[in-house]
C-alpha cells in the first residue's frame, strides 16, 4: 500500500508535465502575439506621423504659393 502511493506521488508530476508544457506554449503564443499587436500599432503610429508630416509640407506649400501670389499682386499694383 505504501508503495502504491510512493509511486502515485512520484507519477503525478509526470502527468502534469504535458499539461505544464502546455501551458507554457499558451503563454509563449500570447506573448508572441502581444509582440506582434505592439509591432502593429507601432506601425499605424508611423503611419500617422507620416500622415501628418505630409500635411503639414502641404500647408508650408500652400503657404508659399500664397505668399508667392502676394507678391506677384503686389508688384504688379507697383507697375
Amino acid at each position: 500500500m505504501e508503495f502504491r502511493v510512493c509511486v502515485n506521488i512520484l507519477l503525478l508530476p509526470l502527468l502534469l508535465l504535458p499539461l505544464l508544457l502546455l501551458l507554457l506554449l499558451l503563454l509563449l503564443l500570447l506573448l508572441l502575439l502581444s509582440l506582434l499587436l505592439l509591432l502593429l500599432l507601432l506601425l499605424l503610429l508611423l503611419l500617422l506621423l507620416l500622415l501628418l508630416l505630409l500635411l503639414l509640407l502641404l500647408l508650408l506649400l500652400l503657404l508659399l504659393l500664397l505668399l508667392l501670389l502676394l507678391l506677384l499682386l503686389l508688384l504688379l499694383l507697383l507697375l
